[in-house]
């Protein structure tokens, strides 16, 4: 594991870690999922009707491919989403 992927904070219990991406890079929420109204994306772009994720031309939608997990646009870029990981200690 890459030290500058991985923050200790306080006794080195909690740790957040830089993954992969666990969504898919897409051009927009509407179009992957064959137009769900519940599914979400990283981005945080949403549509009117109820919809809860992107859509070409919509408020939040980067206007580009991009990660449904994070919304970056770099495809082989590294996750934005930090993930957080416990480590509890038993005596």
């Amino acid at each position: 594991m890459d030290k500058e992927d991985e923050h200790w904070y306080k006794n080195g219990r909690l740790s957040t870690l830089k993954l992969t991406h666990n969504g898919i890079y897409h051009c927009c929420t509407f179009c992957s999922s064959g137009g769900k109204k519940e599914i979400i994306c990283g981005c945080r772009g949403t549509m009117p009707g109820g919809y809860k994720g992107c859509g070409h031309g919509h408020i939040g939608h980067p206007g580009v491919d991009h990660w449904s997990c994070c919304g970056s646009i770099l495809r082989n870029g590294r996750c934005l989403m930090i993930r957080k990981t416990m480590h509890q200690l038993t005596l």
